[in-house]
């Protein structure tokens, strides 16, 4: 709902339904969630975020 709320356009809300998807074992979901935000936020040139999505991609593919 945060998501559709924030149109999204938020990382922020997109990367925490994908803790949310990770959490519950969805991991496939996690990946493609997270990804979606990691495109946002490279889009506003959001460098720190990035990298922060970045770890989380990849520490959520190692679940897969």
């Amino acid at each position: 709902k945060a998501v559709q709320l924030a149109d999204g356009n938020q990382p922020a809300m997109i990367e925490l339904l994908a803790g949310a998807y990770f959490e519950v074992g969805r991991f496939t979901e996690a990946v493609q969630t997270v990804r979606r935000a990691l495109a946002i936020a490279e889009r506003q040139n959001d460098k720190q975020f990035v990298e922060t999505l970045k770890t989380r991609l990849a520490y959520y593919q190692s679940k897969l």
